[in-house]
């Protein structure tokens, strides 16, 4: 490859935020995570956000992803009030996942 030609990542970033692994949400609900920081990004269906966060017992920090209008409205309040890092659960409520 020529040094002036570009790739696609170089005009258009890739969706990775946070230089860490991935979870999926059902590996750690019901358990306390600290909570540093989330990206909302959009999707094909509507806002979702990358949540950078650890187990509280460990220092390695890893993402999950998650549509939940009830997680993004708790996260942003959090945010918007300075409240971040903190200390959170993630619960299944009959059919929807809470941050609790």
């Amino acid at each position: 490859m020529k040094d002036e030609e570009k790739r696609v990542s170089d005009y258009i970033p890739s969706q990775q935020v946070y230089n860490a692994p991935k979870k999926d949400i059902t590996q750690i609900m019901n358990s306390d995570l600290k909570v540093w920081d989330f990206t909302t990004l959009q999707g094909q269906f509507g806002d979702f956000v990358v949540v950078l966060c650890s187990d509280v017992r460990e220092t390695e920090k890893f993402v999950f992803v998650t549509g939940s209008k009830v997680i993004i409205k708790k996260l942003n309040t959090l945010k918007e009030s300075n409240h971040l890092p903190v200390i959170a659960k993630i619960v299944k409520v009959k059919r929807y996942y809470d941050i609790v």
